[in-house]
């Protein structure tokens, strides 16, 4: 019993808290619809209408500013005339004057060689007498030299390579090679050392320092 009691006062509160707060609503709404009233009672608004603009009919100062540019070309004067021109004569023509040959007068300078081209000439004798003297005994130290034959390289003979190598040495005073290079080289590098450790080991007479050309000649048989 008690219980059914209390649930009857639980409801008849939210019954009462319910309308409470629709006469809430009901009066904060009118409120926050109203509108605002001005802070100045009696005033009025007045709208005022954009002014119109009219251009109006051109003054006379306008239309007379208009005119001034043909008012200013009647008042211009008109240029002159200009002067005729005047013809001149033709200038007269120039006589043609007689063309005199010249002949040269002057005679063969004869040149004498001058003591410098003497020397020059005189040198160049010497030194080809000089040049022709190495030759000569050049050819009579390697005639007299021991120059053995190379040998030709297994390796080289095996693939059929051969050929001519122009060897360039130096003899010293003692007749031995101080240095030796291939100048024309063959094709194939074995020849070439062989050729150069050849000449090395030649021997000549003693004498001057001589510069000496050799082809080693590396054929097939």
């Amino acid at each position: 019993m008690s219980s059914l009691v209390y649930a009857l006062h639980i409801t008849t509160l939210a019954i009462w808290l319910g309308l409470a707060g629709l006469d809430v609503v009901g009066w904060v709404l009118p409120i926050w619809r109203a509108e605002p009233k001005s802070s100045r009672a009696g005033e009025t608004v007045a709208v005022l209408p954009p002014p119109e603009i009219s251009l109006g009919t051109p003054t006379e100062s306008t239309a007379e500013a208009a005119a001034a540019p043909e008012a200013v070309a009647d008042v211009l004067p008109t240029p002159p005339d200009p002067p005729a021109l005047t013809e001149f004569s033709p200038l007269p023509d120039l006589p043609e004057l007689p063309v005199k040959p010249t002949t040269s007068t002057a005679k063969p300078e004869s040149r004498q060689p001058s003591a410098q081209a003497v020397r020059r000439t005189t040198a160049a004798s010497e030194g080809s007498s000089r040049g022709e003297e190495g030759a000569r005994s050049g050819a009579a130290r390697m005639a007299a030299g021991q120059m053995p034959p190379p040998i030709y390289p297994p390796e080289a003979r095996r693939k059929g390579q051969s050929g001519t190598v122009l060897v360039e040495f130096m003899v010293g005073s003692d007749g031995r090679v101080i240095s030796a290079y291939p100048k024309q080289a063959s094709p194939w590098p074995l020849l070439n050392n062989e050729a150069v450790r050849t000449v090395r080991g030649w021997k000549f007479l003693p004498g001057t320092v001589m510069r000496l050309q050799r082809p080693i000649v590396f054929q097939l048989k």
